[in-house]
């Protein structure tokens, strides 16, 4: 009789070995499970976010503005619409929006806004030089390099500055601020004073004083245009002793230098030619 084999049967498994319905259960009970963690996970974090904005936490703790010389530090304030009540901006889009508020003031060239963690805003601001002031009904105002006029209180800083007076209109003020910026730097850089000096019949008439006593008469309307095609230093050198020059039209009138030359209500001016008439 044969010997029984001594090995045993050896069996293998696939995938219909086990009851596809329970796998299909279990990993059905898995998904389930996964998104119902996802959602208790994203209802957490959304109520620690709600938690934190409604709370004293979210908010501004200080506003602290710096590097403003000429404007006021609550008018910026006022523009950035930032108060101890408003929620910490956390976001950049939020920090953007701020920057682009103050920097539409007049004489701000930069704002950059600084916040730490605890909630303290720091706003340093750049301002635009300075290249010109005066007062108009009892306010003074600064004009800066792009021709923006601004209101300032305190006129202490501007000793050495190009004053400009006897202006009567804030609009007339703000159409010379908007020409004067347009005349060669070679030029303003000279001026010391500026005059509104208007005739009956000449409404938009000024007065340049400059540095050395000479003095330049002209409408505000024309004096970019006059000044650009004017060769300063060729002028100065040619006509060394004539302190009068009236700009009119084409022409130019010139009287030469006397005792009261520096003064803008005794001009008079003689033509001796079509172009550049002089005395």
């Amino acid at each position: 009789m044969a010997k029984k084999s001594s090995k045993k049967k050896q069996y293998r498994f696939n995938e219909h070995d086990e009851n596809q319905v329970q796998v299909v259960l279990k990993k059905q009970k898995q998904k389930k499970k996964k998104k119902r963690t996802r959602r208790i996970v994203f209802l957490l974090v959304l109520m620690v976010i709600v938690a934190f904005f409604v709370s004293p936490a979210s908010r501004i703790k200080s506003i602290k503005v710096s590097g403003n010389q000429y404007v006021d530090s609550q008018d910026i304030l006022d523009q950035s619409k930032l108060s101890t009540s408003s929620v910490f901006p956390y976001t950049f889009v939020t920090n953007s929006i701020v920057k682009k508020r103050i920097e539409s003031l007049p004489m701000i060239e930069n704002a950059k806004i600084i916040y730490d963690i605890v909630g303290n805003v720091k706003i340093k601001i750049t301002e635009s030089d300075v290249i010109a002031w005066g007062t108009v009904k009892k306010k003074n105002y600064v004009i800066d390099r792009n021709g923006r006029v601004s209101v300032v209180k305190d006129t202490s800083s501007l000793i050495g500055t190009t004053k400009v007076s006897d202006f009567k209109k804030l609009k007339l003020f703000k159409q010379f601020a908007e020409e004067y910026v347009k005349i060669p730097v070679i030029i303003r850089n000279d001026v010391s004073d500026i005059v509104y000096f208007p005739k009956t019949k000449d409404t938009s008439r000024i007065a340049l004083k400059l540095n050395d006593g000479k003095i330049f008469y002209m409408r505000i309307e024309d004096m970019a245009e006059q000044l650009e095609n004017f060769d300063y230093d060729a002028y100065m050198q040619a006509y060394g002793n004539r302190c009068i020059f009236s700009f009119e039209g084409d022409n130019l009138f010139m009287k030469k230098c006397t005792s009261s030359s520096d003064d803008a209500t005794n001009e008079s001016t003689e033509s001796t030619d079509s172009n550049t008439q002089q005395n």
